[in-house]
């Protein structure tokens, strides 16, 4: 396999960034990146339909969903990005979804099958198999894309519901506490990924009828909708604070830095590969996202970010 240089395929381009952050809401920190970003491919994989890989809590390993056929269980894996040596952490029922990290409690968010009727619920685990959260079930109902906010109180999910599709927010630490519908998404949209820029406010980054990019602003404790009309694209995922926006623009797919107005846009990635599923890590080092040759072949592929100055 030769060195592990050549095996992880490290790609080092120097990128002279100066990029500025300050959103409202993010105080005065500013992002000024001005050194290597490294991007390595973790090589291929089996992700479960839709989840998304996550950076554990330690910074090292990039975790993962292995995609299984039938009703056996999923496992949790997660792969060194040194090494790529890789493990089994513990598995869950077949047909679940992980979608985030909880950054403050080190858990993961999944998705996973009513145990009565149709539909899925949201789940939290600890990394040692423990469940931590187990929220309610509601029949024919399926909750998604489940994201804690940076503080640990809250959760925000989507829910389908046949052609309804609502944002919700629920207490994050009480499996008891019952969802409140915030504010309604069309029938015609699908989410893409949904992340917190502070512990209010959450972007939502959607398309409608499968090609027209949405970023929306959605808010915990109300039914408010801002609907962005800046030249952001599509995944649109917000970093930990002191930390821009990275969303993904066509021609080829590559991701691109920018400010929640889309100002100071930098490209951060060079490659013809398909690339979606896209998470930060805690300390806003870490981009973990999948790849894909638009066939067959899916792997994961992180860029690794020059500290803050």
């Amino acid at each position: 396999m030769g060195s592990n240089n050549t095996c992880l395929r490290s790609i080092r381009a120097t990128l002279m960034l100066v990029v500025g952050f300050s959103a409202a809401g993010c105080g005065g920190e500013h992002l000024m990146l001005a050194d290597t970003i490294e991007v390595r491919d973790l090589g291929a994989v089996r992700q479960a339909f839709l989840s998304a890989p996550v950076v554990s809590p330690d910074g090292g390993n990039v975790i993962y969903l292995q995609q299984m056929a039938g009703t056996t269980p999923f496992p949790v894996m997660s792969r060194d990005m040194n090494t790529r040596a890789e493990r089994r952490l513990f598995s869950v029922p077949a047909g679940s979804a992980l979608w985030t990290a909880n950054d403050r409690a080190g858990t993961l968010l999944f998705s996973v099958p009513n145990a009565s009727g149709s539909g899925r619920h949201i789940r939290e685990y600890a990394l040692d198999s423990t469940i931590v959260h187990d929220f309610a079930e509601v029949n024919g109902s399926d909750d998604t894309h489940a994201t804690v906010s940076p503080d640990g109180t809250g959760l925000v999910f989507v829910r389908i519901a046949g052609t309804s599709r609502w944002f919700m927010s629920a207490d994050a630490a009480d499996d008891s506490s019952v969802p409140t519908q915030r504010s309604q998404l069309l029938f015609n949209e699908t989410v893409l990924s949904v992340h917190w820029l502070d512990n209010q406010r959450v972007l939502l980054s959607a398309v409608f009828n499968g090609n027209t990019t949405s970023n929306q602003v959605r808010y915990r404790n109300s039914s408010q909708t801002d609907f962005l009309s800046f030249p952001i694209g599509s995944w649109a995922t917000a970093g930990p604070a002191g930390r821009p926006i990275a969303s993904l623009f066509n021609g080829p797919d590559n991701w691109r830095l920018s400010e929640l107005d889309g100002a100071s846009m930098t490209q951060i990635t060079n490659s013809q590969s398909f690339k979606t599923q896209l998470n930060w890590s805690a300390d806003g080092h870490v981009l973990v996202y999948q790849t894909s040759d638009g066939l067959t072949a899916t792997n994961l592929e992180v860029a690794l970010l020059p500290p803050l100055k």
